[in-house]
């Protein structure tokens, strides 16, 4: 029983570690790119001895697009996130208390009395609430929509990056279909297992429930991070959610810190600034994940906590399916 722990507690910290190397990762792979490029730079000068000039100048401009991909494109995404967790902070630290401040001084200029003083205090509080929803919905909300949807390009484009110097050239799925429906599929399971963890979030059971609900989400962080990398490789979303389920001890560790880092507790925008810190700390987690193997051995102890979720997404499928055919012979009939 004892070994059996020690090996849990083994991959959970193997985990950890691997995950925390993103950020030392990302400067000694931007080296090694560098001088994989100059070995590249020697050799098509060796090779091409009769046009030096152009062969190296067109090198040295491809190695100064790509140097700065990674770094590049995690430095914006930082950016683009922080922005928006500014924008927030800014407006619920300083504009609504200077609003607050000086329509009540203007409001004691007009009038006086302490009944006018507390029937204002009455009324800002309906009027915080409206400045809230409308800078939600003018500011918050289309800026979130428009980060999301950039930083998903870029998180690709890092995976990308790091995957070809890594481990060479992507391999494709059999078709562009089956890659589509394995994407969109992995989204519905991956939104499955999202309301599972909220589901056992509510177990009447003190502590049980909250770690329950922080296993989930660790291995679904984790499983975000593989998943690039895994994509590239042409495994299929079945074997992905196998692997996760095989070695939990390591991929719970290896979600446990963004999980950490998500979670701190928020005063304003609770949602939004959890997703700002996300977006800045998940491609650390990417480059992590596309360097990290996991371990040789599964889990001892085997947990299908993906499986149920997995389940129900199959069940729709094929009950959709079904209906969808029953309707055809119907209306051929």
């Amino acid at each position: 029983m004892s070994s059996v722990v020690k090996a849990v507690v083994f991959q959970f910290l193997s985990g950890i570690k691997d995950s925390i190397l993103g950020v030392v990762l990302i400067y000694s792979l931007d080296k090694k790119i560098q001088n994989h490029q100059r070995k590249q730079q020697q050799k098509a000068q060796e090779e091409n001895k009769l046009n030096i000039r152009r062969t190296s100048s067109s090198v040295e401009n491809g190695g100064k697009r790509k140097n700065p991909r990674v770094l590049g494109r995690i430095c914006m995404s930082s950016a683009l996130a922080s922005f928006v967790w500014i924008s927030i902070w800014i407006f619920s630290v300083y504009v609504l208390p200077m609003l607050h401040y000086y329509t009540k001084l203007l409001i004691s200029m007009v009038l006086e009395g302490e009944e006018t003083s507390k029937t204002y205090e009455g009324i800002w509080v309906y009027v915080e609430m409206i400045l809230h929803y409308t800078f939600s919905a003018l500011w918050v909300l289309p800026l979130y929509i428009l980060s999301k949807a950039i930083n998903g390009f870029w998180f690709a484009d890092v995976s990308d990056s790091v995957y070809r110097f890594v481990h060479g050239q992507p391999r494709s799925f059999p078709s562009i279909s089956l890659a589509v429906a394995d994407f969109v599929y992995s989204i519905l399971v991956e939104t499955a297992f999202l309301l599972q963890a909220n589901l056992v979030s509510h177990i009447p059971l003190e502590g049980v429930n909250q770690l329950l609900y922080t296993m989930h989400i660790c291995m679904l962080y984790a499983l975000y991070a593989f998943e690039y990398k895994w994509f590239n490789m042409g495994i299929e979303l079945k074997l992905r959610l196998q692997l996760v389920d095989q070695h939990w001890p390591y991929f719970c560790g290896f979600g446990l810190p963004l999980f950490i880092m998500t979670n701190m507790v928020f005063s304003y925008y609770p949602v939004v600034v959890s997703a700002c810190i996300f977006s800045i700390a998940f491609p650390f987690f990417i480059v992590s994940g596309t360097q990290a193997s996991t371990p040789p051995t599964p889990a001892t102890i085997q947990l299908r906590i993906f499986e149920p979720a997995a389940m129900l997404c199959s069940y729709l499928f094929s009950s959709s399916i079904r209906s969808r055919n029953s309707g055809s012979v119907q209306y051929q009939t």
